[in-house]
């Protein structure tokens, strides 16, 4: 049996690396989801990672916005 040390030392950097890779699009559509079913703080995280790699992304901080005005902020 391989030591469980050993598993989580190669799993989690591969997981955290594969979260890093996702692409913008896809966080757009699950923040607009997440906005639809009232998880305003949800989309706005997904909102400002996409803005960390392509701060020009006009959608993302269009709907950024909204969710600042739907949490009252």
């Amino acid at each position: 049996m391989p030591n469980p040390l050993l598993v989580y030392c190669l799993i989690v950097p591969l997981g955290l690396i594969a979260g890093c890779n996702a692409d913008p699009e896809g966080k757009v559509d699950n923040a607009k989801s997440h906005l639809a079913k009232g998880a305003v703080k949800a989309a706005q995280i997904e909102l400002r990672n996409v803005l960390k790699r392509e701060p020009n992304n006009a959608q993302a901080r269009y709907l950024l916005g909204v969710a600042f005005k739907d949490a009252g902020d």
